[in-house]
């Protein structure tokens, strides 16, 4: 098991960090996408990991703060989910994550998506496993950017193949160990506190497992991971990549191509 809490006790970042992986600030007034009436079903077929990173915690619509609906890109996933409602007739599960200088992560989780948990980074791991076993039997996504890339990664290795991840998608992911105000070179490049075990479990605990990086942020950005099935340099920011609309259809059309799987089975 991986311990992450003493890895960044220390790290209480002070600058921008702006990681997330469903990052829209949400403000005022309700989200034509709203998730957070959904109530949970025993054996959906589909579950959402979304991670934020670093100071990706905003005011949802609910005038919440620290709140994971206000996540960058809770907009094009609630519009994913929206679309497989309608074109394939799936209500995925998700949890969401996002977290603040201090390292605590606010959760919402579709089984009871009012209330928002306050875990610290060794719980999250403990929270998928428990939540996917109680819910479901099919296929699991898990997204981060920037922290939150580097935390998914950190969840599927603590995982240890216990849950099978169908896809993993880490966006510009950058490491609380590698990036912080002493280390600021460790913020140009992807992580580097994971060896190369690691590294290779992660192919073999997912199914494909695909790193989306830029450069254009010179000050902080990730990059290609080789042992990642597949790598797609994006010509964005660091602040915009969670919400490409190449990513997102990428995302979408393993999401279908997942979901006639799931009809066919």
């Amino acid at each position: 098991m991986y311990s992450f809490s003493s890895q960044v006790k220390n790290n209480r970042l002070g600058f921008l960090v702006c990681g997330t992986l469903l990052l829209v600030s949400v403000g005022c007034g309700r989200s034509p996408h709203d998730l957070s009436h959904i109530k949970a079903r025993a054996n959906r077929n589909m579950l959402f990991v979304v991670m934020g990173g670093n100071i990706s915690c905003h005011k949802d619509a609910q005038g919440r703060t620290s709140s994971p609906y206000g996540l960058n890109m809770y907009a094009p996933f609630s519009r994913l989910v929206d679309e497989l409602q309608s074109t394939e007739g799936i209500s995925p599960d998700f949890i969401l994550t996002c977290h603040n200088e201090d390292a605590v992560v606010h959760t919402v989780m579709s089984d009871d998506p009012q209330h928002i948990v306050d875990m610290d980074l060794d719980q999250v791991a403990p929270r998928i496993e428990d939540f996917a076993q109680t819910h479901q039997d099919g296929h699991v996504f898990i997204a981060g950017h920037s922290y939150g890339g580097w935390l998914a990664m950190k969840v599927v290795l603590a995982l240890d193949h216990r849950i099978a991840v169908d896809n993993l998608y880490t966006f510009d992911p950058i490491s609380r160990v590698d990036c912080s105000p002493s280390k600021p070179f460790g913020c140009q490049s992807a992580p580097t506190d994971m060896t190369a075990d690691g590294l290779q479990a992660l192919v073999d605990w997912t199914g494909h497992w695909t790193n989306f990086w830029e450069v254009r942020t010179f000050y902080l950005h990730s990059a290609a991971i080789p042992e990642a099935d597949e790598n797609v340099e994006e010509f964005t920011t660091h602040y915009g990549i969670d919400t490409a609309a190449d990513v997102w259809t990428r995302i979408s059309q393993a999401a279908k191509a997942d979901a006639v799987a799931v009809a066919d089975r």
